[in-house]
């Protein structure tokens, strides 16, 4: 798949599984979000941080603010039908106390402002998406990786045969986490090696994952 020549690597709905008119799209370079069928782009470069947040809905609370005290001003004051005012005040009370709980907010962060996407409430794919679009523009291409160790055996298994496999579904790291580790660590790009990588979601997380039979030629060795 490729938006405006370049290749995607990784696409997440914002919400609602399937709806294409709200989603988000990775390139190596560039950051898409698809938003109530606009498309809009942001560099990774321009990107401070991609954060999820709580705000408040500010028409919301201007619009509840003025019409509550205003019928009930008029219901004090004997203006006009007692019924109709009564339902333009729980109205607006119930307006302002909407704007007031807010709304659950993707927030792109440049150095000129953020930028927020109201969501009804961030997805497990939203988040994976988000973690490793944070890797991309924080560390490039080694963000675009993968990493995981192999025991003895497996480097053995991998130098005789030119190839491993994973019996067991092996948990893969993300850049940043590999800081931790200080063992030998291997690399995979998700892309070209989509048929053996997954994600998986475990406790209420999406952890991606490496399994089945990988070709030498697949996996990113430390001296490579």
């Amino acid at each position: 798949m490729h938006i405006e020549d370049q290749a995607i690597i990784a696409t997440s709905y914002i919400a609602r599984l399937g709806d294409e008119k709200n989603k988000c799209f990775l390139s190596k370079s560039t950051l898409f979000i698809r938003y109530r069928g606009r498309l809009e782009r942001y560099e990774l470069s321009a990107i401070k941080d991609i954060q999820f947040k709580h705000k408040l809905l500010l028409f919301p609370m201007i619009a509840g603010g003025v019409v509550a005290p205003l019928s009930a001003l008029a219901l004090l004051n004997d203006y006009g039908n007692h019924w109709a005012l009564l339902t333009m005040l729980v109205v607006g009370l119930l307006t302002l106390y909407y704007g007031y709980e807010g709304s659950p907010t993707i927030t792109i962060t440049t150095a000129v402002k953020d930028y927020d996407y109201f969501i009804s409430r961030p997805t497990p794919n939203l988040f994976a998406f988000a973690k490793y679009a944070r890797q991309l523009y924080k560390f490039d291409d080694k963000g675009r990786f993968f990493y995981f160790s192999l025991s003895k055996e497996q480097k053995e298994q991998l130098s005789n045969k030119g190839q491993i496999y994973f019996n067991e579904p092996t948990d893969l790291l993300y850049f940043e986490e590999t800081q931790r580790h200080k063992d030998v660590l291997y690399a995979i790009d998700p892309v070209t090696i989509s048929q053996n990588f997954k994600l998986v979601k475990r406790d209420h997380l999406m952890v991606p994952i490496l399994e089945g039979l990988v070709s030498q030629e697949d996996i990113i060795t430390p001296d490579s």
